[in-house]
């Protein structure tokens, strides 16, 4: 469904509206999750890019955004982007999540797809886990 459409467009408003705009060029860069990011990112990418331009009408106020480009990334290569210029040349990324942990090497400012490890052991089975013993 168009929920998250919908949702990136309420994002957008918000960050237009933030800097007083109502008309925009918008880059988007989004993340999706470890084990879907190859499979899924083309279809990710056209999903979010169906419309060049849209019109919208967001909190009772009138937004148009012209999305200029979709990039994708990893959700946890996302999370450390900003911060790549300030570490080391080969740094591993570990992103604990509810339901998994995604460890990802980054070198030189990239992420190296072909070490990635997914692992099914997020905090959700943890806790369960720990319940289950105590």
């Amino acid at each position: 469904n168009d929920n998250f459409y919908l949702l990136t467009l309420a994002a957008v408003a918000k960050e237009l509206n933030r800097r007083g705009m109502r008309n925009a060029d918008v880059l988007l860069s989004v993340g999706l999750p470890l084990t879907r990011f190859g499979a899924e990112k083309q279809d990710f990418i056209d999903y979010l890019s169906k419309k060049k331009e849209v019109a919208f009408r967001f909190e009772k106020e009138r937004y148009v955004a012209r999305i200029a480009r979709v990039s994708v990334f990893p959700q946890c290569y996302a999370a450390v982007a900003e911060q790549l210029k300030t570490l080391p040349g080969c740094v591993v990324v570990v992103d604990i999540g509810s339901w998994t942990i995604d460890i990802m090497p980054i070198e030189n400012g990239k992420p190296n797809e072909a070490e990635c490890i997914t692992s099914q052991q997020g905090l959700i089975r943890c806790m369960r886990i720990i319940n289950e013993e105590c």
